[in-house]
């Protein structure tokens, strides 16, 4: 993983929420959306935390970065955004959703309550827990999304708000498993499909 800033006068007062993502130009013809863990409005800030899976255009671009590059950053906008009513908040996804968590779990109010688990291959163990977040850390398995579906077993909360990201076919198990099992109502369901196996730039 890498975490790169890019800062710059337009980048100030955008209006960026938690959850917002930005389109982002990195080649002459490809373009990859990536959510900020962090937008500072008076600065002219934006982090993002890129995962680097050497497969394709967007990792290559953002390995290659170096101090003084410019690039083209659209937006930002979304849909996905926190329940500011909940009283509990779940997060589940796997390495490409690291960056968003982040910053939605900074959003959260200090008087609900949050959980959460990443799933990925060779990941850092203090990889929230550095960040000051209480989301764990979980090795995948031969099954992509398995030990996400382990941990909800032990950890499922039928009050609370599920915010499902990455891997297309994890966010359909994980929501299929919330409704059939434990018939949390897709209301409280909010996913964000990253990528798939068999397409590109979702």
């Amino acid at each position: 993983m890498r975490r790169v800033r890019f800062g710059g006068a337009t980048l100030k007062r955008c209006g960026w929420r938690p959850g917002h993502e930005v389109e982002v130009r990195v080649g002459a013809r490809e373009f990859r959306h990536y959510t900020p863990m962090r937008w500072d409005d008076a600065r002219g800030e934006v982090d993002i935390l890129f995962y680097l899976h050497g497969r394709g255009p967007g990792s290559a671009w953002a390995e290659a970065l170096r101090e003084g590059d410019g690039t083209h950053l659209m937006g930002p906008g979304g849909r996905l955004r926190l329940d500011d009513e909940a009283a509990h908040h779940v997060f589940l996804g796997d390495e490409t959703t690291a960056g968003l968590f982040a910053a939605l779990a900074r959003a959260v109010p200090p008087t609900a309550g949050l959980t959460g688990a990443v799933e990925g291959e060779g990941l850092p163990p203090d990889l929230f827990s550095a960040m000051g977040l209480p989301l764990e850390v979980l090795q995948r398995g031969p099954t992509r999304g398995a030990a996400l579906l382990t941990w909800l077993d032990r950890v499922v909360t039928v009050d609370g708000v599920y915010y499902l990201a990455g891997h297309a076919d994890s966010v359909v198990a994980l929501r299929r498993a919330l409704q059939q099992q434990w018939s949390i109502p897709g209301r409280r369901i909010r996913t964000k499909a990253y990528w798939s196996d068999h397409r590109r730039g979702l």
